[in-house]
């Protein structure tokens, strides 16, 4: 759905919401195992409804997902996005190598995502992201309404080069 410039206030929310993939957070998350997880809720589980609950952030490291994380908070300075859950899993082919990557962030700031945040979003898929020794060969976006939260859902499969 294109917006054409219109201020926020001029779309029904409705219609901001139909934009993007927005669906309720379920309790479900990435499966343990395997990758390196920081939560903040400190739990090895899945993501449950009151994910996020603790006060202790994420770390981000100097990891694919940590720069990834990095980068989508400087795109999205407004939103006040605070990063609950950073999830890697190594993958190798017989010709490639990298890391498949969940990234869950929290809006800190109030009300739903303006029209701008909106469209910077959908185009997070499509950015050419800048990741040492790492290419963003896939990404998804999805926002997921949590009560009054509002969380920012990221998966990426980054590949590693050179």
């Amino acid at each position: 759905m294109s917006y054409d410039g219109k201020a926020n206030r001029d779309i029904p929310a409705q219609q901001r919401r139909d934009a993007l993939p927005v669906r309720q957070a379920r309790g479900e998350g990435p499966q343990s195992g395997g990758g390196h997880q920081a939560r903040a809720n400190g739990g090895p589980e899945t993501a449950s409804a009151d994910i996020g609950s603790s006060q202790r952030p994420v770390r981000l490291g100097q990891d694919p997902a940590g720069r990834l994380t990095r980068q989508i908070l400087q795109l999205l300075p407004d939103a006040q996005l605070r990063p609950i859950l950073s999830d890697s899993t190594s993958w190798a082919s017989a010709t490639f190598a990298g890391a498949r990557h969940l990234i869950l962030l929290e809006r800190g700031a109030q009300g739903c995502f303006s029209t701008e945040e909106y469209k910077v979003i959908e185009a997070l898929k499509d950015h050419e992201f800048s990741i040492a020794r790492h290419l963003v060969a896939d990404l998804a976006a999805e926002i997921l309404v949590d009560g009054e939260r509002q969380l920012l859902r990221i998966e990426a499969l980054t590949v590693e080069v050179g």
